[in-house]
């Protein structure tokens, strides 16, 4: 049986805009030097990999579909 640590690895991935920081530095117009929390990952770091978007739909579609549970998903 495989261990609940290389499964979970393998669901998530570092997201890809922020390369696992969680922030996107920027400059604006005055030359300040800032940094935003990323836009795709919201700041969590980790985006779901294939395997892991695929298991989330499968929740939304068939645990979800009557209850109003999207909220923690």
């Amino acid at each position: 049986m495989a261990n609940i640590d290389d499964l979970l690895g393998k669901l998530e991935v570092p997201c890809q805009a922020c390369k696992g920081e969680g922030y996107i530095g920027g400059v604006d117009d005055d030359g300040m030097i800032h940094e935003n929390v990323c836009p795709e990952c919201r700041g969590k770091k980790y985006m779901p990999s294939e395997v892991g978007r695929k298991l989330l739909d499968f929740i939304r579609k068939y645990l979800c579909e009557e209850q109003n549970c999207r909220w923690w998903l």
